[in-house]
């Protein structure tokens, strides 16, 4: 697969996401429940220490654990994230971008 089509390809990944369109989780179509993803992008001022933005940046991930409903259960399917390394440089002003997986928009909102 050529460079172009990956990159084509990641683009309209994340426009996918971008847009909460809801998404199907690796396995097979009839056994798979849908997902609905959650892209947040972070603008850390240039005087944040590093120290805090690791802080913040361990916390976000620990969504995943730390988010519980009422029964005591995690909500939050997967969160993974990281500082904003985009070639194209199309979204300059944010540092870090998040994407975090819920099993349905309820879990969402």
């Amino acid at each position: 697969m050529g460079l172009v089509h990956m990159a084509t390809l990641a683009v309209a990944s994340m426009l996918f996401l971008i847009a909460g369109l809801v998404v199907r989780s690796s396995g097979s179509a009839s056994t798979t429940a849908m997902t609905v993803p959650h892209i947040f992008l972070v603008s850390f001022k240039p005087s944040a220490s590093r120290e805090t933005i690791q802080a913040i940046h361990k916390r976000i991930i620990a969504f995943r654990t730390d988010c519980l409903d009422p029964d005591g259960k995690p909500y939050v399917l997967a969160t993974k994230g990281g500082i904003n390394n985009n070639p194209e440089h199309s979204v300059k002003k944010m540092t870090h971008g998040f994407i975090m997986e819920f099993k349905n928009e309820a879990d969402r909102q």
